[in-house]
């Protein structure tokens, strides 16, 4: 499992390895240095351009790596030698005694950005927490307008290293070095999409430096798969994978129904029933032949319907006429793990009522936002405080769905990485909701099933893409490569 820490968890941790080691600062920064000149291979010359912290420590000491393996360096300073940090000054000694020229720029000062075959960006890293200005905004600018590949030190300098904010400008980098861990500004857009290739190098802190409440998000690899999902028995049989409910479709939108329910099949749910309108039950059963259909007319037939079930969904394609969150009550009387989703998250906020207990909420930002009471672009521009706070709100699991999927709950947090725009199309949401439902039907905890599914989904959407294209994949072609 990758564990990305917030900048604030990174420096705790660098302090406590420094106090109890006894290790200082500087040979740290001879590490990340190291590290970022390995990426440079090849390159015979390349400009430096290094703010006055501790990433610009490790920008100078780099630039003096790699002039020791034979390149070319240009240095470009983004403040005056005494506002440096003590470790960027002792850096920039060096530098000066090897007979290294460093240039200090001001707004008025900066040169035309030299012909060379990299820049290395070492202006901010994860400290930055307001718009850059002044001499750091020009070379910024000019650093995206140049042409040049950008490797930028920790992250790219522009982008919240906690969130993925662009501050203001921010460096479109086409390889990104950090240290020890990745930041969780690395998986969030647009930090996600400005690091370009993300390389993680260790600088000599051992991983047992972090605590378990240190502040971080957690990104599932394939690795960790085969450890979450329950072992399926040679003797088993459907009824040990649990039934699944499916709450879903109406006249006009039976196909979201009959989605969701074929990816609680390849999902791995031993049974699966569609509870939906008497009018859908045919197409449902027509598309969906391995599940089974119960009519869904009021809220005896959902009490009825609720009988022997493991767990349940509902939204996909259910419409939102006047009444049916009272079909829905029995909903709020079992103690079924529950997964609410489109239609449902809208009924949720037009009566402004919590979900029941076990839930977990799978709501895109306009629907996070119906829910929390503010607009789209809020939850787009905070996805992972919107998260948060309408998990708070709710106590149920929150998965934010998006680019960059977020699960939230109680204290803990996870992003998923995996997926491709091909996914971006009617029906993806439906599967997802689908798949989560299987995983709680065998066992799986509501935030285990989240974080699980998003990832089967995502990965299954990057199988898909590569089989039939980026602009072809449907939902059911996800499915298919579960």
């Amino acid at each position: 499992m990758i564990c990305a820490l917030t900048p604030q968890s990174m420096r705790s941790l660098e302090m406590d390895f420094m106090k109890t080691s006894g290790i200082p600062g500087m040979l740290l920064m001879e590490h990340a240095a190291a590290a970022v000149v390995r990426h440079m291979k090849g390159a015979r010359n390349a400009l430096f351009i290094c703010g006055p912290g501790n990433n610009g420590g490790d920008g100078l000491a780099a630039a003096r790596l790699f002039a020791a393996a034979g390149g070319v360096p240009v240095v470009w300073l983004a403040a005056p030698f005494d506002n440096l940090s003590n470790d960027a000054q002792a850096q920039s000694r060096i530098l000066r005694a090897m007979g290294i020229s460093i240039f200090e720029l001001t707004a008025d000062s900066i040169h035309k950005i030299p012909c060379v075959d990299w820049i290395v960006d070492a202006l901010f890293g994860t400290g930055l927490s307001r718009e850059a200005t002044g001499v750091n905004r020009a070379l910024i600018e000019l650093a995206n307008e140049s042409g040049i590949p950008v490797l930028s030190i920790d992250i790219p300098s522009g982008i919240d290293g906690g969130t993925g904010r662009a501050l203001g400008p921010a460096i479109r980098a086409a390889r990104t070095v950090t240290f020890h861990c990745p930041k969780i500004g690395h998986y969030i857009y647009p930090g996600r999409e400005l690091a370009g290739e993300l390389i993680v190098e260790p600088i000599g802190i051992p991983q047992i430096y972090r605590n378990n409440d240190m502040p971080c998000a957690e990104l599932l690899e394939d690795s960790d798969i085969d450890a979450l999902l329950p072992a399926r028995k040679l003797d088993s049989h459907k009824g040990d994978y649990g039934h699944a409910l499916i709450i879903a479709g109406s006249l006009g939108m039976a196909g979201a129904a009959a989605i969701c329910a074929e990816g609680a099949v390849r999902g791995g749910a031993g049974l699966t029933t569609v509870a939906c309108d008497p009018s859908i039950i045919p197409i449902v059963q027509t598309l969906v032949p391995t599940a089974m259909a119960a009519s869904l007319s009021c809220a005896d037939d959902l009490r009825g319907a609720l009988i022997g079930k493991r767990c349940a969904a509902v939204g996909p394609g259910l419409s939102r006429k006047p009444g049916l969150l009272d079909i829905l009550s029995p909903l709020f009387d079992c103690a079924l793990p529950q997964v609410w989703d489109a239609d449902a998250l809208n009924l949720l906020a037009e009566a402004n009522r919590k979900p029941p207990a076990y839930s977990i909420l799978t709501p895109h930002p306009g629907e996070a936002a119906r829910l929390l009471g503010v607009e789209a672009t809020d939850i787009c521009s905070s996805p992972i405080e919107s998260a948060r706070e309408l998990s708070s709100q709710t106590g149920a699991v929150v998965l934010l769905k998006g680019a960059a999927t977020i699960i939230a709950y109680g204290g803990r947090l996870a992003l998923n990485h995996r997926g491709s725009p091909a996914m971006a199309k009617g029906g993806s949401g439906d599967a997802l909701t689908g798949i989560i439902t299987a995983l709680l039907a065998q066992g799986l905890s509501l935030f285990d099933a989240a974080r699980v599914g998003a990832y089967l989904h995502g990965r299954a959407g990057e199988r898909a893409c590569a089989a039939v294209g980026e602009r072809a994949v449907t939902a059911l072609d996800i499915l298919s490569r579960l």
